[in-house]
Formats: C-alpha cells, structure tokens, sequence
C-alpha cells in the first residue's frame, strides 16, 4: 500500500550555521588597518618601539668620554635594541685606539650596555706636530679634544710620524724602552718619578734625563733590567749630594758606575745584583 505521508524528508546532513569567525574577524580586521595608517602617519611612540634600545649606557671608560664611545659604535638616533647584531657594534668599538675590548650587552628592559677596556699609556711620544702616548704593547694613542697629555716620560729620537692611530709601533727600542718604563714604575717607582725623557737616537745608546738632576744616565739596549735600576736608586741620592755638577752616569759596565767628572763608583757597592 502507498504511503500518504506527505511530511519533509528528513536529511542525514545537518545545515550548518554561520561561523562567529565570520563575525569576528572583519572588524578585527578593520581595526588592524586602521592603527597601521595612524601609526604610519604619526608615527609609533618610542614606549611602543619594542625594537629600539630606550637607554644606551657607557662602563668602563675613564680617558673617552661616553658621547665619543657611542659614536664610535655608530648607533644612530634611534639605537636598535631587539634585532641589534651586537657582533657588528663590537668590531666598529674595537678598531678606536683608545679601546682595547668591549662587551655589548642588552639588558631589559630596552638597555643597550657597552662594557670597554682601555688602553693605558706607558709613555709620550713626538707625533706630527704634537705628542701622542703608547701604551705598553706600543700602541699609538692620539691626544684629541680636551684631551690633556699625562705626566708620562717621553721616547724621542725615533720618527714615528708615519703611523697612524690604533698602530702598533713595530720598533723594538721602543717596545724594550716601554717594558723598562713598565718595570721601573712596579719595583723602584721613586726613579721612574724622576725619568722625564728617554733618548733613543743613538745606536747602541739609550739616555734617560732626570728631573731635577742635570746628569743623563747612560744605558746599553740590552741591559735595562732590574739590576741596573737597583744601581740607579741606589747611587742617585749619593751621587746629587757629592756630585751635583756631574753631566754623566754611565751604567753600561758590568761592575762599575762611572760618573763623567768625578770617579768610578763599583757597582757592587750600590747594589748586590745588576746586569
């Protein structure tokens, strides 16, 4: 018998609803492109700058000043912070004379820190016109800005003119001159206080000029050592008391000290060890 049931078919595939996505996301959507235009035409506030670096701070630096440190790392006006490639800032650092390491750090929140070591000057030295200072490995310093020379002894008699800042001096009388200096300031720091200039144009020569004392000491390149210093501090008050009119202390023999006016003073008698 047929059927008369005249109702709907009932189907075995719900109808779908509409998504709250659908609703959801054009207004978000909207609102997106209208904060990219206002921000492309006012610009984004530095709080919201997640990128850059708000503050930029200087350690370690006692002779630059921390505008010429900054500088000198090539930041900019507006510093990176976030994607910053610390690598390239440490190399830009590491070429300045005066900086001998640095360390590049970010710090939250938004702080950029540059940690330098630098240099320390051993000595000056005639450069161009002017004085520059090197430091113990014979780096070439320059005396810029406010910069004022330190109260270091001075090598002369070698034309350095040629080299340029941040340069190694690769003249061995003056790398063995600069180690003398380092020695004389660790163990007998009362002569390097009276050292004022050290003479090194002559071969097999090297002269130092006393503060206070008209006598230049007479040195050999090869025996700048600790012995002779002890022989130095020992003879130099003697010698100022008894022959202060003397214009030489020659200290290149082995077992003597021989003052250019006056007698032989042995050596053995100052010091009981030198070289």
């Amino acid at each position: 018998m047929r059927s008369h049931y005249l109702g709907k078919a009932i189907s075995a595939t719900p109808r779908r609803r509409g998504s709250r996505a659908f609703w959801i996301v054009p207004p978000c959507l909207a609102l997106g492109l209208g904060c990219a235009a206002f921000l492309a035409f006012c610009g984004v506030p530095a709080p919201l700058r997640v990128w850059e670096a708000a503050t930029v701070e200087v350690r370690g630096n006692r002779v630059l000043l921390a505008t010429e440190v900054r500088e000198a790392a090539a930041l900019g006006n507006r510093p990176g912070w976030l994607f910053l490639d610390t690598g390239k800032v440490r190399a830009r650092l590491n070429r300045h004379p005066w900086i001998a390491s640095v360390e590049v750090r970010r710090i939250p929140w938004r702080t950029l820190r540059l940690e330098i070591t630098e240099r320390v000057p051993e000595a000056l030295v005639p450069h161009r016109d002017g004085l520059a200072e090197v430091d113990a490995d014979g780096v070439l310093l320059p005396l810029g800005g406010d910069r004022v020379a330190a109260d270091l002894p001075t090598l002369t008699g070698l034309a350095l003119d040629t080299l340029r800042f941040g340069a190694r001096v690769p003249e061995p009388r003056v790398l063995a001159a600069l180690d003398f200096l380092g020695r004389c300031r660790a163990s007998h720091r009362e002569v390097w206080w009276r050292i004022s200039e050290v003479r090194l144009g002559e071969p097999g020569l090297v002269r130092l000029v006393l503060q206070g004392f008209g006598a230049e000491v007479w040195l050999r390149p090869g025996s700048m050592g600790d012995g002779k210093l002890a022989v130095l501090q020992a003879v130099l008050p003697h010698l100022e008391k008894t022959m202060p009119e003397a214009r030489v202390i020659d200290l290149r023999f082995r077992d003597q000290v021989v003052v250019e006016g006056g007698t032989a003073v042995p050596a053995s008698a100052a010091s009981p060890s030198h070289s």
